[in-house]
């Protein structure tokens, strides 16, 4: 259905809202639903129609409607980064069951990279339903459609979180210092039970080939230094999603 692609969209920028809620809130330990949505520098209670996804950014020019204060571009860019990738869901799978699936892990992946991007840690609150999740939808999941689903998904959610033990005692070993964290492990896990045991490789490849060129890139920029920390949490989103979407591509460099 032609029309899916732009329905998944609207609705991606909803959720996109709903995600820098989530981002905002969650490692602050606050409830996601109460209160409603606040101006974070006034704390004033935003009007609904001061709350439109995008169109109210660019309408209050980026600014509070109460104090004027300037509000971060980041919050109309992750609401048009979930629309585009739940409208990617919709033009890749045909069953509308999947795509509903993936808009979940999508949403849950976005979430998990603002988090990341701010405080250095992938939240647990996200990152363990979504594991849960992924294995408990399986049966309605036609990308695991390799033998019996479940299995295929638990057997991704084992290869994630070994792919992450084996990278961590890999690095301890040759650079005397962890080169995964735990909540990599978990994001994994949970990538796993999504996408199976070859979306997990996949990830890991497209995640450390993207981390290694933004990092050679703020090396010379000056952003980071030779053995600064960036959060890698963002980049195995984006190998996730682009494998999802992008899977025949992939796979054809290895037929």
């Amino acid at each position: 259905m032609c029309y899916l692609p732009a329905v998944g969209f609207v609705s991606g920028l909803v959720l996109g809202s709903f995600a820098n809620v989530c981002i905002w809130r969650i490692p602050r330990g606050s409830s996601i639903v109460k209160p409603s949505s606040l101006c974070p520098k006034c704390l004033t209670p935003i009007k609904w129609y001061h709350n439109i996804p995008v169109i109210s950014y660019i309408m209050l020019r980026g600014s509070c409607a109460e104090c004027s204060r300037g509000i971060s571009l980041r919050y109309p860019l992750v609401e048009l980064l979930t629309a585009l990738i739940t409208a990617g869901w919709f033009l890749r799978f045909e069953s509308l069951e999947t795509a509903l699936i993936f808009t979940v892990f999508g949403l849950a992946l976005v979430i998990i990279s603002g988090v990341d991007i701010d405080y250095r840690v992938i939240p647990p609150q996200v990152s363990y339903p979504l594991m849960a999740f992924g294995i408990a939808s399986s049966y309605f999941n036609e990308f695991i459609s390799s033998g019996p689903r479940l299995i295929y998904s638990v057997a991704g959610f084992l290869s994630g979180i070994l792919a992450i033990l084996i990278l961590r005692f890999a690095g301890r070993a040759v650079f005397k210092k962890e080169a995964m964290g735990l909540g990599d492990l978990k994001l994994m896990a949970a990538v796993g039970s999504f996408t199976g045991p070859a979306g997990v490789f996949w990830t890991l490849f497209i995640g450390s080939f993207a981390g290694s060129l933004a990092g050679i890139g703020m090396q010379i920029s000056g952003k980071i230094k030779k053995r600064d920390y960036i959060p890698f949490g963002p980049f195995l989103a984006a190998g996730a999603v682009l494998y999802v979407l992008f899977t025949d591509f992939f796979h054809s460099f290895i037929r």
